[in-house]
């Protein structure tokens, strides 16, 4: 009579949903029990300690820092993204609790590490990875001249340095058009917006905050990024299995994710890129060659594969 063996009881706990989680939970489930904390009470949160194997703090923020601010109960493993980087929350956690702590690129772990005084022991750097499986490109994929934003407005997004690059691609060709899938997450920049509307000689089309992306990245030429940091942009990423050509500001850290060709630091220089591309004549090429930089590099698999091996080594 063979004996079933228990699954590890694996919980997470986030403030902030499971945007970032979702791929890695459906493929984690079938090796662990899987349970979530998003914003219970305080009773619920230290039951839920008590009752798991492994507790995954995803974002080093206030829930990292109670864990570690009372009696080890499990394993605990943290993720740190980039926006907790330039608060004061990861001093407040207690590392010689934390078994493993996650970043998403060698940056944010340099610079995280030299900050806060973190042991590089108990440190590893899993990037983000993309599914491929959701973004198709259409072997007929036709050259429409649109440009698309995809994600949340705020400072962070550099969000007057894309206003002044699209302007630069419509003044190169007034038939390009701005497709923006996105929320606002700062009055005084929604104010922004509102008020350069009257001034700008383009229009900007806002189609919200979109469920689909692939669906609304389908006729898209390119993706453009013009952030003044990030861990990764998920976005840019996204419009790249799509085949749109990525514009991408040179931020800290983005020569590790996107190729050199394709950044730019000044608004002109994105023109160039979209000339280039307007000119070749194998552009169907090029889209499968920026769809596979993304599937070589930075796919849910590899991402998975290391998670995994990193929850086994506890």
């Amino acid at each position: 009579m063979s004996i079933k063996k228990r699954k590890k009881k694996l919980t997470f706990f986030t403030l902030s949903g499971d945007v970032f989680l979702k791929d890695l939970i459906i493929e984690l489930r079938k090796d662990y029990e899987i349970k979530h904390f998003f914003r219970g009470d305080e009773k619920e949160f230290h039951q839920l300690l008590h009752d798991t194997d492994i507790a995954w703090f995803e974002f080093c923020d206030q829930l990292a820092i109670a864990a570690t601010k009372q009696a080890k109960l499990c394993k605990y493993i943290c993720r740190l993204h980039s926006f907790e980087m330039f608060t004061d929350l990861p001093k407040q956690v207690d590392w010689g609790k934390m078994d493993k702590l996650m970043f998403v690129n060698d940056v944010v772990h340099d610079y995280s590490v030299k900050k806060f005084n973190i042991p590089t022991e108990i440190t590893t750097v899993i990037p983000n990875g993309v599914n491929g499986d959701k973004y198709k490109l259409a072997d007929d994929k036709k050259f429409n001249k649109k440009v698309a934003y995809v994600g949340y407005i705020n400072y962070k997004k550099g969000p007057q340095l894309l206003l002044d690059t699209f302007y630069q691609i419509w003044k190169h060709d007034p038939s390009y058009t701005f497709h923006i899938a996105g929320d606002h997450q700062d009055e005084r920049i929604q104010l922004y917006f509102e008020t350069m509307a009257q001034y700008l000689p383009f229009k900007i089309y806002w189609d919200g905050w979109q469920q689909d992306i692939p669906a609304f990245l389908r006729n898209k030429d390119f993706i453009i990024s013009t952030s003044l940091f990030e861990s990764f942009q998920y976005g840019v990423a996204e419009g790249m299995l799509q085949g749109c050509v990525p514009l991408v500001h040179n931020w800290l850290g983005s020569d590790k994710f996107y190729p050199e060709e394709y950044r730019f630091t000044f608004a002109e220089q994105a023109v160039e890129i979209v000339k280039k591309f307007e000119q070749a004549d194998n552009k169907q090429e090029i889209r499968e060659s920026i769809r596979k930089h993304i599937l070589d590099n930075f796919s849910v698999e590899k991402q998975i594969a290391s998670t995994r091996k990193m929850l086994e080594e506890l």
